[in-house]
């Protein structure tokens, strides 16, 4: 139980899992008697994506969203192309909304896809980024369940057909699709629309991009003072990477532009920079930072042999800076603490970020927990009120800089 993560206040978290396996298990059928629901999952969006080289849908190779009130507009297609659906399940007596238990998809009258969310390896959690439109899902945070599996995605809650769940549009006729979508309880609900299929040109597929990131093998990425690896079945597919060394020599290291759009990768990738300067003596004081215009982010990291290596599960740009600043320390609220014991401290650091903090009150070692910037006492019945107290707090950043304060009340 506890309020951290992005929860809306103090809560239970249950979960069950496999002993033998790991596996999070679909609690529902084990609690299916103490609840009711009649309601069905509900669709808001239906997605037409055309495969990059193989198809086109409405003349174009971007794909096409639709609103489920707006399925009977014509859509044309040509080649290989593959649908999602964006749609939300709910249940009696609460607003709360939860994920569909499983989603269909049938073309035609035959069974090409199919996803029911019973069970899930930890390994697997973060192919679930695979299953979804991830690129929509980032800039949108609209959720559409892709009906198709891509080849480096071994998520097994996704069953297909041979074509991995693509659709090929190679006649002139009417191809008619349908969506099934189901609940734990049996409510069930269809969803149907219809493509044509009319011969389209499809334009050649090439990727502007200088280097490939390969889901089936691992993959090092090279630039002078760099080196990425990308191991095998950390992409689920392949996906051009767009690489740029920008800076002068006079920078600690190069900054290097390693972009492969909104790809999701899997775990955690290694990546190394070279240092071309040595401003500082001590060695830990250096980290790799990533960058987006005015925003900067540590990624931590160790030296080496004139190298700062660490480890990234997003790409972006990267170089390494220098931090010999110790993090920042400011009591919230101070004037009440005797009487209330909320003690807060706000701690912050600009630069590599928070490492760890520890909080003594008088001489002894007190819980605090961090949130949003704030350290706040977890267990305030272990300070008395009315009577004076000292506070220690000590924090140090991921560098080694360590701020250390105390505080009467």
């Amino acid at each position: 139980s506890g309020n951290e993560g992005a929860s809306a206040g103090p809560h239970l978290h249950l979960e069950l899992r496999q002993t033998e396996t790991g596996e999070y298990i679909d609690p529902m059928p084990y609690f299916k008697r103490f609840l009711k629901d009649s309601k069905a999952p509900v669709a808001s969006l239906i997605g037409i994506y055309p495969i990059q080289g193989e198809g086109v849908v409405n003349g174009s190779t971007q794909k096409k969203l639709l609103n489920v009130n707006a399925l009977r507009q014509p859509i044309h297609a040509w080649g290989k192309i593959y649908t999602g659906i964006s749609a939300k399940d709910y249940m009696d007596g609460t607003s709360n909304f939860y994920g569909v238990h499983s989603v269909t998809l049938y073309v035609d009258s035959v069974q090409v896809f199919n996803s029911t969310t019973d069970r899930v390896l930890p390994d697997e959690n973060r192919m679930i980024n695979g299953f979804t439109d991830y690129d929509e899902l980032t800039r949108t945070r609209r959720l559409i369940m892709r009906s198709y599996k891509l080849p480096g995605n071994r998520l097994r809650l996704l069953r297909t057909d041979e074509n991995r769940g693509a659709v090929d549009i190679h006649e002139e006729r009417d191809y008619h699709f349908r969506y099934v979508l189901e609940d734990n309880f049996g409510n069930r609900r269809t969803y149907a629309f219809t493509i044509k299929g009319k011969r389209q040109e499809i334009p050649e597929y090439k990727p502007e991009a200088d280097e490939m990131l390969y889901w089936n093998r691992t993959n090092v990425i090279q630039q002078p003072g760099m080196e990425l690896v990308v191991p095998r079945y950390y992409v689920y597919d392949n996906v051009p990477l767009h690489t740029r060394v920008k800076g002068d020599s006079s920078h600690i290291a190069f900054d290097y532009v390693l972009d492969a759009g909104r790809t999701p990768i899997h775990s955690y990738c290694d990546l190394s920079i070279g240092l071309r300067h040595k401003p500082v003596a001590d060695t830990t004081k250096y980290y790799i930072v990533q960058k987006a215009g005015k925003w900067r982010s540590s990624m931590g990291g160790k030296y080496e042999n004139g190298w700062v290596k660490t480890r990234i599960r997003s790409l972006g740009t990267f170089s390494v800076d220098v931090d010999t600043v110790a993090p920042k320390i400011t009591p919230v609220g101070q004037g009440g603490w005797r009487s209330n014991r909320q003690i807060r401290f706000r701690i912050s650091d600009a630069e590599s970020g928070i490492g760890t903090y520890k909080v003594y009150i008088d001489g002894k070692f007190v819980l605090f927990g961090l949130k949003k910037g704030i350290l706040v006492i977890q267990d305030p019945e272990k300070v008395k009120k009315g009577v004076p107290h000292k506070a220690e707090v000590i924090v140090t950043d991921q560098c080694g800089n360590t701020a250390r304060k105390e505080y009467k009340f």
